[in-house]
């Protein structure tokens, strides 16, 4: 399983696809949908598809519910801690 700063760069590395911006620039306290990410709902939803994706390459049958992107106020470190807390313990 990867440790909680392999998530978290991971988590970054999948951000700034989206928002097309570069992960050392992510501010870990910002929201999704402020700057300078910007991500809207659409963004969003891809983001989840991907974040996903990534939970099932670690093990088959993790998901993430796209609901819980969208949550009103997501900050960068709350998806980092969201994704980190649905990959079980090793």
């Amino acid at each position: 399983m990867p440790t909680k700063q392999e998530v978290a760069d991971a988590v970054k590395v999948i951000i700034g696809k989206k928002a097309n911006l570069n992960p050392s620039l992510i501010n870990d306290t910002g929201k999704l949908t402020d700057a300078p990410l910007y991500l809207d709902n659409a963004k969003l939803g891809s983001l989840a598809l991907s974040l996903r994706t990534y939970l099932q390459s670690i093990s088959p049958g993790l998901g993430l519910d796209v609901q819980a992107v969208r949550a009103n106020g997501l900050t960068v470190t709350g998806l980092i801690t969201l994704i980190s807390n649905i990959i079980p313990a090793s």
